[in-house]
């Protein structure tokens, strides 16, 4: 019985740090209008903000396998999800331009840190309790964000400030964390493994597709409410509703993600997803009518719902490689790109429109989906 219920406390606690993680994204989202306006900045310097944020968070995860590895995931997970709610309620301040800057470089980092930080924990809770809980474990993080989203933009629409908007719900998922964090296994997960390895053979293809999925979804976060605002489909008040349909749906394909690996299995699930992200990219890219953008934008949150976590997944059980630095490698790649990609996106919106770097994504998706079915046997 005791074991049973210890059990149940970690997973639990796990579950309570993607939560985290989730919410900490996405609650930049709501934010990045008020940024903007407030800072007076243009496509191209809120871009370099993005990339400083990417910088950081390159930083964060290249140290977190050393982290873990020195001093275990709880220290891991716990100091940098502390800094990252702290951070967070720094950047809603909105100080001045290059004080911003650097409250986004401390952001970033802390975000990098404790997404590798969780993800390795979540490859080693898989593999000891030999069950596919890394999909459960997203849908935490997409709960998080639906979270972070609603609860900012319901403050921000009654007239909060966004700095109060986003400390209030920090503060309270920090206590949290605290909580929880003592929960945490804190058994060494890296063991002799190197810190990070650079992806190799297959684990190439595993980081491709999780830096795709993860640039699509940093799209989401940072231009998405601006997309919509330049389509006269939101107002600045209502524009995070774009990107909280698509972490909805995100939710819900990640918790019926276990039911549809069951029937329709590993590879099939993500060759389809990886075609309708495509798809629904394109459809928002070419439309104006609120619903259909709507409609695709709720298509893209089922789609990319599973696409990390079964890279993550496939790092966790190949032979190429060590599998703890694989896990890292992949997580490296795909949460670098939820911020760099972005910045990259939003040059190409500079020089052409959001709605032509939408389509370019969506070009990209379907390149992407076309080298994972050439590349069948080696996932099976």
């Amino acid at each position: 019985m005791f074991t049973l219920n210890r059990s149940l406390t970690v997973l639990k606690s796990a579950r309570t740090c993607f939560f985290l993680l989730g919410f900490a994204i996405a609650a930049w989202a709501p934010l990045v209008p008020y940024i903007q306006k407030d800072l007076s900045l243009s496509k191209v310097e809120l871009s370099l903000m993005i990339l400083t944020m990417g910088l950081g968070s390159i930083i964060g995860m290249l140290t977190a396998t050393f982290i873990v590895k020195v001093k275990g995931t709880r220290f891991a997970v716990f100091v940098s999800g502390t800094v990252l709610c702290l951070a967070l309620i720094a950047v809603a301040a909105r100080f001045n331009f290059f004080l911003q800057f650097f409250c986004v470089l401390v952001y970033g980092f802390a975000m990098g840190c404790m997404e590798v930080a969780v993800n390795l924990y979540g490859s080693f809770l898989e593999k000891k309790f030999k069950a596919p809980l890394l999909s459960g474990f997203h849908g935490f993080y997409s709960i998080g964000q639906i979270f972070a989203v609603l609860i900012i933009s319901l403050f921000l629409t009654v007239n909060f400030s966004p700095l109060y908007a986003t400390a209030i719900p920090s503060l309270v998922v920090l206590g949290t964390l605290i909580l929880a964090s003592f929960a945490l296994d804190s058994e060494k997960i890296v063991s002799d493994e190197p810190f990070f390895v650079l992806p190799k053979g297959f684990v190439i293809m595993l980081a491709l597709i999780a830096l795709s999925a993860l640039t699509a979804e940093g799209a989401m976060i940072d231009w998405t409410g601006l997309l919509l605002i330049e389509k006269e489909a939101a107002d600045p008040q209502t524009a995070a509703s774009g990107y909280l349909t698509v972490v909805v749906f995100m939710a819900v394909g990640r918790f019926s993600g276990s039911m549809v690996l069951k029937h329709v299995g590993a590879f099939l699930t993500l060759l389809i997803s990886v075609i309708i992200a495509a798809a629904a990219l394109m459809l928002v890219s070419l439309n104006k009518d609120p619903a259909v953008i709507y409609a695709a934008l709720a298509a893209l949150g089922l789609s990319l719902a599973n696409i990390l976590p079964l890279a993550v997944s496939y790092a966790g059980r190949q032979k190429y490689m060590p599998q703890t630095a694989a896990v890292a490698a992949v997580s490296t790649c795909g949460y670098a790109a939820i911020t760099f990609g972005p910045a990259l996106i939003g040059s190409i919106g500079t020089l052409f429109s959001l709605s032509g770097a939408f389509a370019v994504m969506g070009i990209w998706l379907l390149l992407l989906a076309a080298g994972i079915f050439l590349a069948k046997k080696a996932f099976n």
